[in-house]
């Protein structure tokens, strides 16, 4: 409704406006950052459940070792205990719907965790918003048959060969000073050690396959 004066006369118009809204489920791969604001760290479910599991293994933690890799490992241990796992979202499938511009309905963490199930990007979704909880940050990859989170283990790259035996699977950001970790999950109800193989085969697959290093250039 506008109104407005015109020689002296007051008028109005009315025009009709239609606005589409979607669920607050919805969502598009069309810029799938977009993805990161499902991740809910804040949620107060999620923070229970994550500061629980960090505290288990804060308790049980191994010095010498990277601190973000032991966090990494008893969340992943925790949510597949407490019986989370993959199921197909039948209505709308990772797998076709992240590499297409259909609008795709994505659960959020809470919801995961509730249902103890999600399709590979539910799943990575409710990771990373434990992991965060507890200041442990993450990244994620959406790939064509899997869907990675990237764990920042707080080291820099010259600080590699000292926590790791090489640098292989491993991902290698020079330009922020980063090293991160890929976790698979497609493999993640198998545990910790199975969902770090397939993340580093799969990250490796990703990039130069004679260096895992990125740098700006």
């Amino acid at each position: 409704i506008i109104e407005y004066e015109f020689l002296g006369k007051k008028m109005t118009a009315v025009e009709s406006v239609v606005i589409s809204v979607n669920n607050r489920n919805a969502f598009e791969w069309s810029n799938y950052a977009g993805l990161a604001a499902f991740i809910s760290p804040d949620s107060q479910e999620i923070a229970a459940f994550a500061k629980d599991v960090a505290g288990i293994t804060r308790n049980n933690l191994y010095t010498g070792m990277n601190a973000n890799l032991q966090y990494a490992v008893g969340m992943v241990e925790g949510l597949r205990l407490a019986g989370i796992m993959y199921s197909e979202d039948t209505s709308s499938p990772y797998k076709e719907y992240h590499l297409s511009d259909k609008l795709d309905s994505i659960q959020y963490p809470l919801q995961t965790l509730q249902y103890l199930s999600g399709d590979y990007d539910e799943l990575g979704i409710l990771l990373c918003s434990c992991l965060q909880t507890v200041n442990v940050p993450t990244g994620f990859m959406p790939l064509e048959e899997d869907f990675l989170v990237l764990v920042k283990l707080g080291i820099s790259p010259s600080k590699v060969l000292s926590n790791f035996a090489s640098e292989d699977g491993l991902l290698i950001d020079e330009e922020s000073d980063s090293v991160y970790l890929a976790l698979s999950m497609a493999s993640l109800s198998k545990g910790f050690t199975a969902s770090y193989k397939a993340g580093s085969e799969a990250l490796t697959k990703c990039l130069d396959r004679k260096s895992t290093r990125l740098n700006s250039s």
